[in-house]
């Protein structure tokens, strides 16, 4: 921790240190600390929020929150990412037209799990899991070239040889699917990464210099072959191909009023996509061109350890970052539900794999899936509806309307 701060538990071995945070913090330290946060501080203005922190060791180390300056920089820039400075706080500085100075200021006397949570998170390394050598993945792998919509298997597996031919794998053509390319090819146009929106360039500042971003944004545009039409030279869309075993879609019959359907994703290592089951009772097949991305995945009748949903499943609540939840759950959610847990009804329910560059994930109907990048990666993803899924899929619909997600329906 760069202020030296301690978990709160460090308490019991430096009872003397919990005066820091009480002489600190005045009658606030009478409040739990995340009442704080979520009451007081984070409703703080910035020019609060400095004030704040020329007060106290203490109160200075509660300003150094990334995430309330992550929320103060998207406010000012009306939701754009631009002119990246390595922290939130240093950018919102950069926007404001002033200078963000370091200042030498530690509170290693400071005990406190809200503060310390985030930079734990920040320097979590899922490649420690991954890479280990007692990691063994239960994912199946199968070549994609002999398999057909009708043999695809019921369960979670990565697909391979399905990619040779596309111009966004070619390592010789300017039309590969790198960060670098796809600046250089569309400089200009404005891509969804999570709250905001940001060029390629721009995204491309963030995302080589972001390791202090407890949940590093996650470049995720539907849009992305129409953004992208039109314009001189190919499109997106034409950098690849649906494969033949997912080439099935009834949802094509809908044409423009169709639901989202596929996206270009990108990220930095630690990005990713916290649990989910994805929309409307589609399946889907996620192909990365870039990089190695880490999945777990659970069945439809096993809810993640740490995700509680609602029964009709409106309502989910689960852990903010990926982090955390690799931090929290994972390896109970192994203990529990891994290839070696001695309960028989829960053994090898939950899934795991590692994705790599030339790779498709296929992610059958109803399975929930944490992803997590572990290096830079980018791939594209789409959702699609097949006779396999179909009769599921008009039960969801019309049983569960109040769920249907993202149709775009002309007024």
């Amino acid at each position: 921790n760069p202020l030296g701060i301690k978990p709160l538990g460090n308490l019991l071995y430096a009872p003397e240190h919990a005066q820091t945070r009480t002489t600190g913090l005045g009658r606030l330290a009478r409040l739990p600390d995340e009442l704080l946060l979520s009451g007081i501080f984070s409703q703080l203005d910035a020019v609060d929020l400095l004030r704040m922190a020329a007060t106290s060791r203490a109160l200075y180390a509660w300003t150094c929150i990334e995430g309330m300056w992550k929320g103060h920089y998207i406010e000012r820039t009306r939701g754009r990412l631009v002119d990246w400075r390595g922290t939130w706080k240093a950018s919102f500085f950069a926007h404001e037209g002033r200078k963000h100075t370091a200042v030498d200021i530690t509170a290693p006397t400071l005990h406190s799990d809200v503060l310390f949570q985030p930079v734990l998170c920040a320097n979590f390394d899922a490649n420690k899991i991954f890479s280990s050598p007692s990691f063994s993945p239960t994912i199946a792998r199968l070549d994609g070239r002999t398999v057909t919509p009708s043999t695809l298997p019921h369960e979670p597996v990565i697909l391979t040889d399905l990619m040779s031919d596309w111009p966004a794998m070619s390592e010789s053509s300017s039309r590969r699917w790198t960060l670098a390319h796809l600046a250089k090819r569309f400089p200009n146009i404005a891509f969804r990464a999570e709250a905001t929106l940001t060029t390629l360039p721009d995204y491309t500042r963030y995302h080589d210099n972001c390791a202090q971003d407890e949940s590093p944004l996650y470049l995720f545009e539907s849009e992305f072959v129409n953004k992208t039409a039109n314009l001189e030279g190919p499109s997106l869309g034409d950098d690849y191909s649906v494969p033949t075993c997912f080439s099935e879609d009834l949802f094509e019959v809908m044409g423009t009023e169709r639901p989202d359907y596929r996206w270009l994703i990108a990220g930095p290592t630690r990005s990713g996509s916290t649990w989910h089951v994805d929309p409307n009772h589609t399946s889907a097949w996620n192909a990365v061109t870039v990089g190695e991305k880490a999945w777990i995945m659970f069945p439809p009748d096993v809810t993640p350890p740490g995700v509680y949903a609602s029964e009709d499943g409106a309502q989910v609540e689960a852990p903010l970052s990926l982090a955390e939840w690799f931090l929290s759950y994972y390896e109970h959610a192994k203990r529990v539900y891994g290839p070696r847990t001695t309960d028989s009804a829960t053994r090898g329910k939950m899934r795991e794999g590692i994705c790599r560059a030339g790779e498709i994930l296929y992610v059958p109907s109803g399975w929930w899936h944490i992803v997590v990048n572990l290096t830079p990666a980018i791939a594209v993803t789409q959702n699609y509806v097949s006779h396999r899924e179909l009769p599921a899929v008009l039960r969801f619909m019309r049983d569960r309307p109040l769920q249907v997600s993202g149709f775009k329906l002309q007024a």
